[in-house]
């Protein structure tokens, strides 16, 4: 059910986001980025045209979904989540830590077929970082420069890089939302 607000409620909500908007505004900017949701926030707002036209590559949605994580996080059971929500094993291509470390990332650069990348406990220089400081940073770049097309879900339990059975759960339901991965069966709950 939708939630609709009384014009009262409006206006005090718009008076009070006016007063917090210097500060709030750069971290909304920031965040939409990074979750891929910034032209339609702006679209929403009326103001798509302030970004450049858009050449993105177009991502299958039913791609393949790269998980690295060099944690003991149990394969199998991340292969269950994902096949609760119904995404095949078959689509998704897990890397332990050395994998992780000698894994060309280049390779992931103008990649329609792999729709989200997954990035738990990685070593901070690998090969294809370049001059950033770690993986992580180095994927983020490439992917708001549109070299990388697929989704990059960085995952924390605290503040360090770690995927838990709860985070990577979320993380594909939120995928899923998003329109970002297609499962390939449809799960009723």
């Amino acid at each position: 059910m939708l939630e609709k607000f009384s014009p009262d409620i409006i206006d005090g909500v718009e008076d009070d986001l006016l007063l917090q908007l210097p500060d709030l505004l750069r971290v909304a900017l920031d965040r939409a980025n990074d979750e891929g949701k910034l032209r339609s926030l702006l679209r929403l707002l009326q103001r798509e045209s302030l970004l450049p036209q858009s050449e993105t590559i177009d991502v299958l949605p039913n791609g393949d979904i790269l998980v690295f994580s060099g944690q003991t996080v149990q394969t199998k059971d991340l292969q269950g989540i994902a096949k609760g929500l119904g995404i095949k094993k078959s689509r998704i291509r897990f890397y332990n830590y050395e994998q992780s470390k000698r894994f060309d990332y280049r390779k992931l650069e103008y990649a329609s077929d792999i729709c989200a990348i997954i990035i738990g406990a990685v070593p901070h220089k690998t090969s294809g970082t370049e001059d950033f400081s770690s993986l992580v940073e180095s994927l983020k770049s490439k992917s708001q420069a549109g070299r990388i097309p697929a989704r990059i879900r960085p995952l924390y339990a605290g503040n360090q890089l770690k995927i838990t059975n709860s985070n990577f759960k979320q993380t594909l339901k939120e995928l899923i939302d998003d329109d970002v991965i297609h499962p390939d069966t449809v799960v009723y709950h």
